[in-house]
């Protein structure tokens, strides 16, 4: 199906009327996702092109996605059960992933949140995968639920993960000292826990002699 700007004003309008709502955000998080598969399949199409409107509508996306990202974190409660935290943090991790997404088309002034942005999705996503997910789900068959979800889970990983570096490298001189020292630091992390996964030993030890250093840097 053709990716035409038309798709991408019928979702504003829906993320809208979720957001007036206010008892709707998972279906807003949902619009969000598919304007940034949308994006991402043809961003000049979706955003309107070169024009005003192109940017103007980018950050529009990139802003409401962020906010429901921090939302999503704020939701969840010590006394909430296993799943519920682990709902909130995965929403919250595919919201900063969309808001990432949009803001790297911006570049320029935007490309510092673009990169934290992708950080928090990837450490959101990561921490998820360490703790083995819900336990809070077992019982009610969210257990094989979770479990047939993990390969895809840890594929979108690998991509963002792969998205920070990218971005990394290429904004790295206009990110602020701290920025970049907080990307610096939860990089090579995030590369040994997908090294460990594809089970590539070599690349593991190169990686951990790597946080050993930066752990006796006392710059950072």
């Amino acid at each position: 199906k053709e990716v035409t700007v038309a798709q991408s004003t019928v979702l504003r309008c829906l993320v809208t009327l979720c957001e007036e709502d206010g008892e709707a955000n998972g279906e807003a998080a949902g619009h969000l996702e598919e304007a940034r598969a949308l994006c991402s399949e043809d961003g000049a199409a979706f955003l309107g092109g070169d024009g005003d409107g192109g940017p103007a509508s980018a950050l529009w996306f990139a802003s409401r996605a962020w906010n429901l990202g921090l939302k999503s974190c704020e939701s969840v409660q010590p006394e909430d059960g296993e799943a519920s935290q682990h709902g909130g943090l995965l929403q919250a991790s595919r919201m900063f992933e969309v808001s990432g997404t949009f803001l790297e088309t911006l570049g320029g002034d935007h490309a510092p949140r673009a990169c934290e942005s992708l950080l928090y999705a990837s450490v959101l996503l990561a921490d998820h995968l360490d703790r083995g997910g819900p336990d809070g789900a077992q019982g009610d068959g969210g257990e094989g639920k979770e479990a047939a979800e993990e390969p895809e889970l840890r594929a979108r990983l690998g991509r963002l993960v792969r998205a920070l570096d990218l971005s990394f490298l290429r904004h790295k001189r206009s990110l602020g000292e701290v920025l970049a020292r907080k990307i610096g630091g939860h990089l090579p992390w995030l590369q040994y826990e997908l090294a460990c996964q594809r089970g590539d030993a070599a690349e593991a030890l190169r990686l951990l002699l790597e946080l050993r250093t930066l752990s006796e840097d006392p710059g950072r």
